[in-house]
């Protein structure tokens, strides 16, 4: 299992939504617990539409998933980092720049190999933000 200083650490500029780095892990950590308890299969394919620093993707890396995940953000320099620092050391984790103008279908065709997971509730959505 990654441990939290063997993950590259993002640097604090590019965090927004959490006042600092390690509460933001917290979340992606609270994030990935609610999916386990709601049954959702961690493994196979995993799409993250909204990636932002990577949250969810720290997260899922302090959980040990092994298997595709695909993070996908309009943030040109959250992405370009995510994609320098993460892919390199965990080469299932992959990164990808969106255009805030396509719409979900034109999404979904640009990632046609990836697997969205079944649909949170607005529980834990509420619960995430």
């Amino acid at each position: 299992m990654a441990k939290l200083e063997d993950i590259p650490r993002i640097p604090s500029n590019l965090l927004f939504m959490n006042a600092d780095f390690t509460s933001g892990v917290m979340k992606g950590q609270e994030l990935v617990q609610t999916l386990r308890k709601m049954d959702m299969p961690l493994k196979g394919a995993f799409l993250d539409f909204g990636c932002g620093w990577g949250r969810t993707t720290y997260g899922l890396l302090l959980d040990d998933f092994d298997g595709h995940y695909l993070g996908i953000d309009i943030q040109e320099e959250h992405i370009a980092w995510l994609s320098e620092n993460i892919t390199p050391a965990f080469p299932n984790f992959e990164f990808q720049i969106s255009n805030p103008k396509m719409t979900c279908t034109e999404k979904m065709e640009q990632t046609k190999s990836s697997i969205l997971p079944p649909k949170p509730t607005e529980k834990s959505l509420r619960t995430y933000s």
